[in-house]
């Protein structure tokens, strides 16, 4: 039987619930648009249990036509916003791998968020989910916590699931859901980079959306920074 909150918590929130329900030695956050074309959670699961530093683990990627997505990103931060991911890839392969073309287990800074799969204490001593959160950037605020006790990120290309992708938003439009990313992505830095790289992070997205009369209605969002009350989670509260 599924389980009913009451309540619109988000992604965090309704995979904490169902954490607090489960009882086994792993939890496995799949996205419902997520297909499996083959058994890909058993290996991964004996991958972790040989692989004790590793807290956090996903397949490849593919999509729908069988083409490679990638399925980790680099830190979403201040320099990347500067400079992009292809300029540290080139420069610092090692730390910054090039997506898709992968053929072996890789550490990365964070995995896809529609698939995940963790020890249960391992996503217990990180602290589960933050439910400030409602939309975008748990698994950046996740992997970063795993990594401050010690715990790594790891994509495993030997095995596959299909991504629909989207399809948990694709009823909201794009601003709502571009509101909600920009939500989170400052909150999120906030949280993990202090006040004055936060403050920078900020004006570097303040410029971009001016320089861009497209996003000129996220103006309010930039501007405001960590302001999670404007947030759906806030104005869903109460609606089951």
């Amino acid at each position: 039987m599924p389980l009913k909150s009451g309540f619109s918590d988000g992604l965090g929130g309704g995979n904490l619930l169902g954490a607090n329900f489960a009882n086994g030695d792993y939890f496995c956050f799949i996205n419902s648009d997520v297909i499996f074309t083959e058994d890909c959670v058993s290996p991964l699961c004996s991958y972790l249990e040989e692989n004790p530093h590793v807290g956090c683990i996903t397949p490849q990627q593919y999509s729908p036509d069988g083409r490679k997505i990638s399925s980790f990103g680099h830190n979403n931060g201040l320099r990347f916003e500067i400079f992009k991911d292809r300029i540290f890839e080139i420069l610092f392969p090692k730390r910054f791998p090039t997506r898709n073309i992968q053929t072996e287990p890789i550490i990365v800074n964070q995995i896809n968020g529609c698939f995940m799969l963790l020890p249960a204490p391992a996503f217990w001593q990180a602290g589960g989910f933050d439910t400030n959160i409602f939309l975008y950037c748990e698994e950046y605020d996740l992997a970063t916590r795993l990594r401050r006790i010690g715990l790594q990120s790891v994509v495993h290309p030997c095995y596959r699931y299909t991504h629909l992708g989207s399809s948990s938003t694709k009823k909201l439009s794009k601003s709502i859901v571009r509101r909600e990313d920009y939500i989170s992505r400052l909150y999120v830095y906030r949280k993990h980079h202090g006040l004055l790289i936060s403050l920078l992070y900020q004006l570097v997205l303040i410029v971009k959306v001016l320089v861009n009369p497209h996003k000129w209605n996220m103006l309010d969002v930039v501007f405001r920074g960590e302001a999670l009350s404007i947030s759906m989670k806030h104005q869903l509260k109460g609606v089951s």
